[in-house]
């Protein structure tokens, strides 16, 4: 399979995504929910539901990108979004006045087409509304001229009086079948696209299914801790960071689990043997942790920062989905390394560790009230013990004194 984090790309102006539900909050959405309720974040969502029911796997249909977290800078496309735009598949430009005025919208397609291996079969564009040569410069001339030429989706109609108007706009027409037909076409058409493609991923292998020599073998299961399910005292905290600290994550999780107080746990993504799953699959495990958590304790150190920044994406979209009961998010930062999170506006708590002291992260560690005797243990165990930079020798040896404490104290 090629590699392809995402079926598709859509480029889209800012403008045309504005919600009409929320009277004098024009910058609504910056927290996560970017525009959850606009014509663009409607279009996304239905599509990828359409995608998914047309490839027959959910997953497949959530893999096209929408950047819902302003990370276009102040006058270029960032490095994060060129890094995404190369790894899709497909573009589907949201094609209106404002999308031809945009220089992002333009230098997103100028950049997809430079890097895609034939961009003329891999481009889905979408006429929000119909936009004339006379409306544009030279350079908009040439990016029309060349986008008319495909087959497009339009999504647009004239009324009674002769007048455009764009379909679902400002609100849902349900009873508008014209809208919900174009979508399901061009579901179909980018499904062909990636079948032609070779860029599904290829589903479990039914165990009951005899192999080559005869013999039906069992199928090893897939050696996944599922997320724990809620309960009234749940207090699921998950620790996430680059795979340059899969070590160091390892041995603070384990750590913390030992004092009892809550659930920690590590998703496949920021573990050692990450290398032996799909990029999918690390992604979803960490979506289904997240739906479960209460806290996400995220440790900054050797990174890589393209993998904080794609933890930091999830978190984002995971607060966006249940803002009612979204996880507290800190952020523990060692060393000097300078953070540049995206996206921006998530607000977590940083706690700096700059000397490398691995104790002052369990000092730290969100935790709930915990039983008096339990609290007296682990406060009499972590002020003793001095910890150096990547000192996992000492972590464990924290954890093991704490274990054999506690294990004591209740005996």
């Amino acid at each position: 399979m090629d590699d392809y984090r995402h079926h598709a790309f859509i480029s889209y102006a800012w403008a045309d995504n504005q919600p009409f539900d929320a009277p004098g909050r024009a910058d609504q959405g910056r927290d996560g929910q970017a525009r959850r309720n606009g014509w663009i974040s409607v279009f996304h969502d239905r599509l990828c539901k359409h995608l998914g029911r047309t490839l027959g796997r959910i997953p497949e249909g959530e893999r096209v990108w929408l950047d819902y977290e302003q990370l276009r800078g102040n006058d270029a496309v960032t490095p994060r979004i060129i890094d995404e735009l190369n790894h899709s598949a497909s573009l589907i430009p949201i094609l209106s006045k404002a999308w031809f005025d945009s220089p992002w919208c333009r230098q997103e397609f100028t950049t997809f087409i430079a890097q895609a291996p034939d961009p003329l079969e891999r481009l889905f564009p979408v006429w929000m509304e119909p936009v004339e040569n006379t409306e544009l410069d030279e350079d908009g001339q040439k990016i029309r001229d060349r986008l008319q030429k495909l087959h497009g989706y339009q999504f647009w109609y004239k009324n009674d009086a002769g007048r455009i108007r764009t379909r679902w706009f400002p609100s849902m027409e349900i009873a508008d079948r014209d809208y919900s037909d174009t979508q399901q076409d061009m579901a179909r058409d980018i499904a062909d696209m990636t079948k032609r493609l070779g860029l599904l991923e290829r589903p479990a292998k039914d165990a009951s299914v005899p192999e080559s020599d005869g013999a039906a073998r069992q199928a090893p299961p897939t050696p996944r801790d599922p997320p724990a399910p809620p309960t009234e005292d749940h207090n699921l905290v998950i620790v996430i960071g680059g795979s340059g600290d899969a070590s160091l994550i390892g041995d603070i999780t384990r750590t913390l689990n030992a004092r009892g107080d809550s659930s920690y746990r590590a998703p496949l993504m920021v573990r050692d043997q990450r290398g032996q799953y799909k990029p999918s699959e690390l992604r979803r495990d960490l979506r289904e942790n997240l739906e479960q958590a209460n806290t996400v304790l995220m440790v900054v150190d050797q990174g890589p920062r393209n993998q904080i920044n794609e933890q930091l994406y999830e978190y984002a979209q995971a607060a966006a989905r249940h803002p009612e009961r979204k996880p507290n998010l800190n952020l523990y930062h060692l060393g000097k390394q300078p953070l540049d999170l995206r996206p921006s506006g998530l607000d977590p708590r940083i706690h700096p560790i700059p000397d490398g002291d691995m104790s002052k992260i369990l000092e730290l560690a969100p935790q709930p009230p915990a039983k008096p005797q339990v609290q007296r243990i682990i406060e009499g165990i972590i002020p003793s013990v001095s910890t150096q930079p990547d000192s996992t020798t000492t972590l464990r040896q924290m954890r093991d004194e704490r274990t054999r404490q506690l294990s004591g104290h209740f005996s």
